[in-house]
């Protein structure tokens, strides 16, 4: 009977749920291997510590075992904050939208998927959230959509253009989004706007 190898990794919480008797089911995204699903047993328990370091839009440092034949997903063992972007979370409009961004990827990804350059964009724009002292309506609304077609990009999808086409849209985006790849970014969007027909 081989034992279930156990592995070391930093992953971004994207979702979590209670499952059943305290325990929850964790989804996370690493920058090697993608997203994955794992159980966190006990958890969701009254005197559990785990749940804080397993907080959707938190950077942990995630020790979990493979899943053998008698568990049907993977088992986290051990769990520590890493990075948990406190101002973002105590800012409702902000965390709203870390809120939003971590749907996409929850919902865009296949477990297992390496996706170069998905970690790097995450860590822009939540560090760029953190060091905003407020975000406007005009980012509240691009920046999601901004995110989805750079996501779609990576992930060597077309981007979702009936999705874009039901939005209203500016030619040009007024103030940048972020000092470094969100400038990229807009430029994109509006290269993008110019070829869809409105």
């Amino acid at each position: 009977m081989s034992i279930p190898h156990t592995k070391n990794t930093l992953g971004l919480i994207l979702r979590n749920e209670i499952y059943r008797d305290g325990d929850c089911i964790v989804t996370f995204f690493t920058q090697q291997e993608g997203k994955y699903r794992a159980m966190a047993h006990g958890a969701a328990r009254i005197r559990s510590r785990r749940l804080g370091h397993l907080d959707m839009g938190t950077i942990s440092c995630i020790e979990f075992r493979e899943s053998s034949a008698a568990d049907f997903m993977p088992s986290i063992t051990a769990c520590k904050n890493h990075l948990s972007y406190q101002k973002i979370k105590l800012d409702l409009s902000k965390n709203s939208l870390m809120l939003t961004l971590l749907a996409a990827v929850e919902k865009a990804l296949p477990l297992s998927m390496p996706v170069p350059g998905l970690w790097s964009l995450m860590k822009i724009i939540f560090g760029w959230l953190e060091e905003k002292d407020s975000i406007n309506r005009q980012e509240l609304m691009y920046v999601p959509l901004i995110f989805e077609i750079k996501l779609h990009t990576l992930l060597g999808n077309f981007p979702p253009f009936s999705e874009i086409q039901k939005k209203p849209f500016l030619t040009i985006v007024r103030q940048p989004l972020s000092p470094l790849e969100l400038g990229n970014l807009t430029t994109e969007v509006i290269r993008l706007r110019q070829a869809i027909p409105l």
